[in-house]
Parts: structure tokens; C-alpha cells; sequence
């Protein structure tokens, strides 16, 4: 008799496991956390995709191998390993991680979905796969930072949008004086942080002038010599055909002051 008791008993704790294992294995498939996944906000009723300019997070990643990753907009990516899961029900589980970067500590994050939402960590959160559902919108420049800051990224913007790219243009045997000469002109703004412009003089050593962007449209790009303030660039464009005119290019040929640019 007390053998078969223990026979059942040790059947019933083996049913048992099977039971919470299968258990385990449907929360997993039904709550699937191996995924990347992307910021949102609410907006009045819907959800957006939602860029901000401090450094809250954008992305959290969750991979098979174990690892997680935690993309801010301002500092960069934190990494963590991740220890255990532990499923509390088929819409919230906890996962426990060790951060390795920037600091190392273990913590907890608690992870929740209602439809296709995930809150982690009070952080709302949608399918990198499913991101092209939602609309976008970025915070503005204003709410982070100050405005000489927000004016400077809206030119950056501008430029390279606009204008990125390098230019050129040359006037060839130019008669001066009994002479005869030849000058090009390369305007390198692939650098939309530092515009460039590069002259030469027939075959000798070529001349870098760093600009300064004065003024800028869709239309109009002005560029100034920064050691010469007198010496100014004025880049157009119309129907996709580009002009060079300035005070330096008028002194090449006068009278003529306007010349076309050729884009790479």
C-alpha cells in the first residue's frame, strides 16, 4: 500500500511539472518578448510614434540570445544581460537584468500589453514591425532646448535637405593684363556642419576657405568667408539649374557676376 502511494505521488508531481511547463510555454508564445520594440505616446485618443529631443528612450530590444538594449536619444544605447523571466500571466511577465554599460547593477523590468500595446516600464511601446501603422511626430526643438540652439539644428536641417552636396564651376583662359589665366571653384557642402569652398588658380596649390551659412532657403544658399566677412557666396537654384554670384566671383570678370554651377 505504501509503495503504490508513493508511486502516485511521484506520478502526480511529474503530471504536475508537465502542466506548469506547458503552462510556461503558452504565456511564452502568447507574450512574445524576444522583439524590438519602439516608443509611443498618446495623443488624445491614438497612439503615435514619437520622437523626443531629450533624452528619453526610443527603442528597447529584447534578443534570443539573452542580451537587452535600451536606445536614448541622447546617450546613446544601455546594455543589459537578461537572468529571468518570470511570467506572472499571459499579458504582464518581469524580467530580471544585470547592466553591464554604462553601470553595472541588477534590476527589474516589468513588462505589460493591452492589444497591440506594451507598457515597459510605464513606457508605452508597439512592434518595430508594426511601426509603419502609426503616424510620426517629433517634440519640438523648443520644449529641450534654447532658441539659438533649435535656429542652428533648423538650418542644419535646411542644408541638408537642400543643398548637401558638392558644386562646381570654372572660367577658363580668362585674358588679364597680357596674361592668361585659368580658376575653379569646388563648393563642398557634404559636410553640412562645415561648408567649404575651394579655389585654384590655373595649376598651383589649391585655396580652403571654411564658411559660415548667413542665410539660407530652400532657393537661396549664402556663404560667407570666415577670415574675410567681405567675401560673400550667393548660391541659387530654379527648375533644378544652380547659379554662383558674389562679391568674389563679380571681381573674376566684370561685368558679368552670375555663372552656372554644375551639382556631383
Amino acid at each position: 500500500m505504501v509503495k503504490y502511494s508513493i508511486i502516485s505521488l511521484f506520478l502526480m508531481t511529474i503530471s504536475l511539472s508537465s502542466c506548469q511547463n506547458k503552462q510556461n510555454k503558452t504565456q511564452e508564445e502568447q507574450f512574445d518578448i524576444y522583439k524590438t520594440f519602439v516608443n509611443v505616446t498618446k495623443e488624445k485618443d491614438k497612439y503615435i510614434l514619437y520622437k523626443p529631443c531629450n533624452a528619453d528612450i526610443l527603442e528597447f530590444e529584447i534578443k534570443k540570445d539573452n542580451t537587452v538594449n535600451q536606445k536614448t536619444n541622447q546617450d546613446g544605447v544601455y546594455k543589459y544581460s537578461l537572468e529571468k523571466v518570470n511570467y506572472l500571466n499571459n499579458t504582464t511577465a518581469e524580467i530580471i537584468v544585470n547592466q553591464f554599460y554604462p553601470s553595472i547593477y541588477k534590476d527589474t523590468i516589468r513588462i505589460s500589453k493591452v492589444d497591440n500595446i506594451w507598457n515597459i516600464n510605464d513606457r508605452y511601446y508597439v512592434y518595430n514591425e508594426n511601426k509603419t501603422s502609426y503616424s510620426y511626430k517629433e517634440q519640438p526643438c523648443h520644449e529641450c532646448f534654447d532658441s539659438s540652439y533649435c535656429n542652428s539644428i533648423k538650418l542644419k536641417n535646411i542644408l541638408k535637405k537642400n543643398w548637401q552636396g558638392k558644386y562646381h564651376f570654372s572660367l577658363e583662359d580668362l585674358a588679364r593684363m597680357g596674361e592668361t589665366h585659368s580658376i575653379y571653384f569646388d563648393f563642398d557642402i557634404s559636410d553640412v556642419g562645415n561648408p567649404k569652398i575651394i579655389s585654384q588658380l590655373d595649376d598651383k596649390a589649391k585655396k580652403v576657405r571654411n564658411c559660415e551659412v548667413t542665410h539660407i532657403t530652400k532657393d537661396t544658399l549664402v556663404l560667407m568667408d570666415i577670415k574675410k566677412n567681405d567675401d560673400i557666396f550667393v548660391l541659387t537654384k530654379k527648375d533644378g539649374d544652380y547659379n554662383i554670384t558674389g562679391s568674389p566671383i563679380y571681381s573674376l570678370n566684370p561685368p558679368n557676376s552670375n555663372y552656372p554651377l554644375t551639382k556631383e
